[in-house]
């Protein structure tokens, strides 16, 4: 995630199930989707694609103020966690298809 500049911020104030990434200031993505097969062929989410830099712009300044109530998170979070809970993120990964 470092070498790409992937930056990531759990929403500390309450719950939101969206989907936001902003690209370069070019252009932003935003909706409820996963990328899971259940996600795309079955619980029709969706997410949009904008070019527009004033759209870009408005959601750029959305993520800061959101991320005053979040904190960033990297691979050290993951890799800190007991060895238990990194085995259940694995058999969920494996498991999730069937689901």
């Amino acid at each position: 995630m470092g070498a790409c500049r992937v930056r990531t911020f759990p929403y500390g104030s309450g719950f939101q199930h969206q989907k936001v990434v902003v690209v370069d200031e070019e252009f932003a993505t935003v909706g409820n989707s996963d990328l899971d097969y259940r996600s795309r062929r079955l619980s029709f989410e969706v997410s949009v694609v904008v070019l527009c830099k004033g759209f870009v712009a408005k959601v750029a300044a959305m993520l800061e103020v959101d991320s005053a109530s979040s904190r960033e998170i990297d691979s050290k979070n993951y890799i800190g966690r007991p060895w238990w809970f990194r085995f259940a993120i694995k058999v969920a990964r494996l498991a999730g298809p069937l689901f």
